[in-house]
């Protein structure tokens, strides 16, 4: 098997725990997920991801939620994504065009140099690879939240849709809707998850 070389010492550590649980029985396997992989990833927990190290973490994490619900439909993690990234850009929109209409602004002061919706999308990108993966089908045996967005319980989600249960759309949707509603961005949220371990 080929070496895997990631620059951050902690996404080689998920990498090695992915890949020990991939070798066991389903059973073994499913039993150890939540503990091994969100250790794993609470070592993330205080780091500032780039999005490339982000998208390695949750291919991680994406692939070991597999089969709890056989019957979701097998969509690509980067279309998820992609149309994540999509609504949150919808929602920022107003800071984003302020962002490209003053670049004078960029860099003076302390001012960002990276859009509002691309700074929120490494913030959401980190709270859904922690909370599941990016999984429509991730279920928390404990609380049992369930979905990208962890919802709990996991019916809140019915008010988005009837097919929450396997639509990346409508968990998405519903999953914006909370954060902006209960926190105002994805970035005050990821906040909270860091202090709390939930949002």
């Amino acid at each position: 098997m080929p070496t895997l070389r990631i620059t951050l010492l902690t996404l080689t550590t998920v990498l090695a725990s992915a890949v020990t649980l991939g070798v066991q029985s389903p059973a073994t396997q499913s039993d150890q997920l939540t503990a091994e992989q969100h250790a794993a990833l609470d070592r993330l927990n205080t780091q500032h991801l780039t999005v490339d190290e982000s998208a390695t973490v949750s291919a991680v994490v994406r692939d070991s939620y597999r089969s709890i619900a056989p019957s979701v439909p097998e969509v690509s993690g980067n279309v998820i994504m992609a149309y994540a990234q999509g609504r949150l850009n919808s929602l920022f929109a107003i800071q984003d065009a302020n962002f490209h209409v003053a670049p004078h602004a960029k860099g003076a002061s302390g001012a960002s140099t990276v859009s509002a919706s691309a700074q929120q999308w490494v913030c959401l990108d980190n709270l859904w690879t922690r909370e599941s993966g990016w999984q429509v089908d991730a279920l928390n045996k404990e609380s049992k939240a369930y979905g990208i967005p962890q919802a709990l319980p996991a019916t809140k989600m019915a008010t988005t849709g009837a097919d929450w249960r396997t639509n990346y759309r409508t968990q998405i949707d519903w999953g914006l809707t909370y954060i902006m509603s209960r926190y105002g961005s994805p970035c005050a949220a990821w906040q909270h998850e860091i202090k709390q371990n939930w949002y």
